[in-house]
């Protein structure tokens, strides 16, 4: 087996993981949005309510 064809395999055995890392990073971005699109409510229903 060459290195080239060792690399393949590997990288081909790694791309689910960095699949899922770059998944979770998206869940975590989502996360943050809607934690301050919650802030940025909180702080328009105060102003409602003066």
């Amino acid at each position: 087996m060459t290195d080239e064809e060792k690399s393949e395999i590997e990288a081909s055995i790694a791309s689910p993981y960095s699949e899922i890392e770059s998944y979770e990073e998206d869940i975590e971005n989502i996360k943050n949005d809607i934690e301050g699109r919650e802030e940025k409510l909180s702080i328009l229903e105060a102003n409602l309510s003066n």
